[in-house]
C-alpha cells in the first residue's frame, strides 16, 4: 500500500531503473521493489552512497558491481549478468572511458 516502508541496505542494490513517476530497485537477491517516486528523487535521497551513481536518464547503478564498460555500445555489465545502457558523459565524469 501507499504507506509501506521497506528498508533497503544500499550495498544490496545493483541498479535503479526509472519507470515513469516510479523506480524499481534491483537488488543482488533478485529481488525488485517498486518505489512511487521518480529517479531524480532517488538520485537526491542516495547521493551520500558514492558508490549508486546515474549512468544514464534511466539508470542509477552500482559502480561496484560493474564489469565492464563497452564504449562502442555505451552498455554495461553488471556482476550479476545484467546490461544497462550508459551515456560517455557520465561514464567520463565517474572515469570510466
Amino acid at each position: 500500500s501507499r504507506d509501506d516502508f521497506q528498508y533497503i541496505d544500499p550495498e544490496d542494490v545493483l541498479y535503479v531503473k526509472a519507470e515513469g513517476s516510479y523506480c524499481q530497485f534491483h537488488l543482488r537477491n533478485g529481488k525488485r521493489i517498486l518505489m512511487s517516486r521518480n529517479l531524480k528523487y532517488v538520485e537526491e535521497m542516495i547521493q551520500s552512497f558514492t558508490f549508486l551513481q546515474r549512468i544514464h536518464k534511466s539508470f542509477i547503478a552500482n559502480i561496484n558491481e560493474l564489469t565492464n564498460y563497452n564504449r562502442g555500445t555505451g552498455k554495461v555489465l553488471l556482476s550479476n549478468g545484467t546490461e544497462l545502457q550508459a551515456t560517455s558523459e557520465k561514464m567520463e565524469a565517474l572515469g570510466l572511458k
